[in-house]
C-alpha cells in the first residue's frame, strides 16, 4: 500500500504526462471521448489529478496509452 507521499508523487507523474504533451484537461477529456470512447468530464480528470478519485481500470489504460507510459507510472 503506498503512503501519502507516494500518492501524490504518482499523481504528479499524472499532471507531468499531460503538461509534456501540452494539453489542458479538456483536450485530455476531449481525447479521451474521441479515441477510447471513454466519456468523464474535466472535473472528474482533475479529482484524478489531485488524488480524489481513483481512474477505473479502463480508464487507468486509456490514460496510460494515451501519455505513452506504463499505469504504475500515473498510478
Amino acid at each position: 500500500m503506498q503512503n501519502i507521499s507516494e500518492v501524490k508523487i504518482t499523481r504528479k507523474n499524472l499532471i507531468e504526462a499531460r503538461k509534456k504533451r501540452n494539453l489542458t484537461q479538456q483536450q485530455v477529456v476531449e481525447l479521451l471521448s474521441n479515441e477510447y470512447s471513454l466519456k468523464i468530464s474535466r472535473g472528474h480528470l482533475s479529482s484524478l489529478e489531485t488524488g480524489k478519485r481513483d481512474p477505473s481500470i479502463e480508464l487507468a489504460k486509456a490514460l496510460a496509452n494515451l501519455f505513452n507510459v506504463s499505469i504504475d507510472h500515473l498510478f
